[in-house]
């Protein structure tokens, strides 16, 4: 669950700011939460994988919009198959350790 404490978040539900309405994040904060770049953010408000609001020049993401895009990401990892794990070893250089050329 998200929360901001500057914000007085603590007596009201998630994503619910001072007024009541929807808490927006900044990219940045975005980032934070997601353990991604900031370019990243960018990269999925972009795209329309996260939707977000333009204020002036800056984007801010509602918390509810994080919260579900995360839901929605592990939902579909969870639904992937699971490759079987290979391991491959390399064989053995056929030509030794090579030295540099003229230095025998």
């Amino acid at each position: 669950m998200l929360s901001n404490a500057s914000a007085g978040a603590s007596s009201q539900g998630a994503g619910e700011g001072r007024a009541g309405g929807p808490y927006f994040l900044t990219v940045a904060e975005v980032a934070s939460i997601m353990k991604i770049s900031n370019r990243a953010v960018y990269q999925l408000v972009h795209n329309g994988h996260l939707p977000a609001l333009r204020v002036r020049e800056e984007y801010r993401v509602s918390t509810d919009a994080v919260q579900e895009y995360l839901r929605e990401t592990e939902a579909q990892l969870i639904s992937l198959p699971k490759a079987p794990f290979r391991l491959r070893v390399m064989p053995p250089s056929r030509h030794g350790s090579r030295s540099a050329p003229g230095s025998s």
